[in-house]
């Protein structure tokens, strides 16, 4: 029993692979527990994904530990919400997330697979995952009695992780696998998120292109120094760009030991 207290259960989702690792809540060691190859449309299907969920959480061995979800950001959308002029209730609230999200994505999106920072005074961050993902994860979670924390998205969970190791002025920014998420900061704010795939042998010219990019099209100046987590390229630490631009990686981050790419994603913003 004392064990299910001194450990976490940390399961990352991506296309192509699930991950099971679990993480000792003192001294923070990982290991990991199990991990499954997803063949092309699994987690389009309830009825392939269900089944493979269960088949990695293996039939009550880890019933009653807490279960931290992350999902991979090509398996979710985020977008920020403005709350209406004198909204007070959660409809208010969910009507205006709907809105934008039809003016972004020129469809519609089910409520059940949203998730959001409701906030009647201040602009919020919602976001949608793919239609299969939500329901399987909460029936199996219920199935085998694990107390489910949390499911958040790979860029949100680094972000809150690490926002607050930003140097002044820094964008923000998650390398995991061949994609960037850069996030748009603004002091404390995050005003946007982009990704994008890595172009093969990208440089530090290539990132300071992608945010440059970034700002013009917000109006805003382009930083001159990016700082990220995840698996960086060497070279973009290394060199100094164009203007002074740099990218560095947050010293809190450094601490993670290498992993696999599905390991790294299930314990994402595990480390302080």
């Amino acid at each position: 029993m004392l064990e299910r207290f001194s450990h976490t259960l940390h399961l990352g989702v991506a296309r192509d692979t699930l991950t099971l690792m679990r993480r000792k809540r003192w001294g923070g060691a990982t290991e990991l527990i199990a991990e499954l190859a997803l063949a092309p449309g699994t987690l389009d299907t309830p009825g392939l994904f269900t089944p493979a969920l269960r088949g990695l959480l293996g039939a009550g061995a880890w019933r009653g530990h807490a279960l931290t979800v992350v999902l991979a950001d090509e398996l979710v959308r985020l977008w920020r919400v403005t709350p209406p002029l004198h909204a007070s209730r959660l409809a208010d609230l969910e009507a205006a997330a709907m809105l934008r999200y039809q003016s972004l994505y020129g469809e519609s999106c089910d409520l059940s697979n949203v998730c959001a920072d409701w906030d009647v005074r201040a602009p919020f961050w919602a976001a949608a995952a793919a239609p299969a993902l939500l329901p399987a994860l909460l029936e199996v979670a219920r199935e085998e009695r694990l107390c489910l924390r949390e499911i958040t998205p790979q860029f949100i969970k680094a972000w809150n992780r690490w926002r607050a190791a930003l140097p002044a002025q820094a964008w923000f920014a998650l390398v995991h696998g061949e994609l960037l998420t850069v996030g748009v900061v603004d002091g404390a704010d995050l005003l946007a998120v982009r990704s994008a795939p890595i172009a093969p042998r990208a440089t530090l010219a290539w990132l300071q292109g992608q945010v440059e990019r970034e700002a013009l099209y917000l109006n805003l100046a382009a930083p001159v120094r990016v700082a990220a987590c995840g698996d960086l390229p060497q070279r973009w630490l290394d060199g100094a760009g164009a203007a002074g631009f740099a990218c560095g990686q947050l010293e809190r981050a450094r601490a993670t030991p290498a992993l696999t790419g599905g390991a790294a994603l299930a314990v994402t913003g595990a480390y302080a």
